[in-house]
C-alpha cells in the first residue's frame, strides 16, 4: 500500500470517528436536556406537590416543586431533568389540604405552559 493511500485511508477513518462522536454527543446532550414549562397555578389551593412522569410509564417521578409551595396566583418556571426525549405527560398536583388532581396526556414540549385551573 502506498504512503498516499494509507494517509487517505486514515483520514477518511478519522473522519467517519468524528462524525460518529458528533452524533453520538448530539443524542447524548439531548438525553441530558432538561424540558422546561411555565406553571401557573389558578386552581384557588396552595399546590405542595408536583408529580410529573411520561404518559407511557407506570409509576409517578419525584416532586419537581422540591417541597415549595406554590400560591394561588403565583407561576413557577419547572423543570424536567431528561425530559426533551418525550413530551407527553401526566401531571398529579397535590394541594396544601391534601387533595390530589391529575391531568393526563398533556403535551409539554408544543404547549411550554400549563395552568391549572379550579
Amino acid at each position: 500500500m502506498s504512503e498516499k493511500s494509507r494517509a487517505q485511508g486514515l483520514i477518511g477513518l478519522a473522519i467517519t470517528v468524528f462524525a460518529g462522536a458528533l452524533v453520538f454527543g448530539a443524542i447524548s446532550a439531548r438525553a441530558d436536556a432538561t424540558l422546561t414549562f411555565q406553571l401557573t397555578n389558578a386552581s384557588g389551593y396552595a399546590l405542595t406537590e408536583l408529580h410529573v412522569s411520561p404518559s407511557f410509564a407506570d409509576n409517578w417521578g419525584g416532586d419537581v416543586l422540591e417541597h415549595k409551595v406554590l400560591f394561588d396566583g403565583e407561576a413557577a418556571e419547572v423543570k424536567i431533568a431528561g425530559g426533551e426525549t418525550t413530551c407527553v405527560y401526566d401531571l398529579r398536583f397535590t394541594a396544601e389540604d391534601g387533595s390530589m388532581l391529575e391531568d393526563v396526556g398533556i403535551d409539554l414540549c408544543s404547549q411550554k405552559s400549563y395552568t391549572l385551573d379550579p
